[in-house]
């Protein structure tokens, strides 16, 4: 589980990066989730990402925050499909039209937990 934590805590920094050079890109990714297909495939992968973390806690630099981690990513799993598509696009739509500074910041944001994950995974 060590090395799905180490890809998904990469993918994760990816999407931050990607996000940077060019936040529209990221923007027509995250709209093509709008779908109900889209959310629940969204809400499996943050489902999956809560697994993977939870058995990787164990042999981690940090288990303690591996494991909260994995409790904040399972909550968010059952969030989303219960939120529906609107309310989803309207946060979208919401965060879309935030100024270029708050985007780069979230997407900052993303770079530092993917750096994290990927480094709290390896091996103590």
């Amino acid at each position: 589980m060590t090395v799905l934590a180490i890809v998904f805590g990469m993918l994760i920094l990816a999407v931050g990066l990607v996000g940077l050079a060019s936040p529209q890109k990221l923007l027509t990714w995250v709209r093509s989730l709008e779908s109900p297909g889209g959310l629940l495939i969204a809400a499996g992968g943050r489902l999956l990402f809560a697994v993977v973390l939870w058995l990787a806690a164990p042999a981690s630099k940090y288990p303690l925050a591996m494991q909260t981690l994995a409790g904040v990513a399972a909550f968010a799993s059952l969030v989303l499909p219960l939120l529906g598509q609107e309310r989803f696009a309207a946060f979208v739509d919401g965060f879309s039209r935030s100024s270029a500074a708050v985007v780069r910041v979230w997407l900052l944001s993303a770079v530092a937990f993917g750096g994290f994950v990927t480094w709290a995974a390896l091996p103590a």
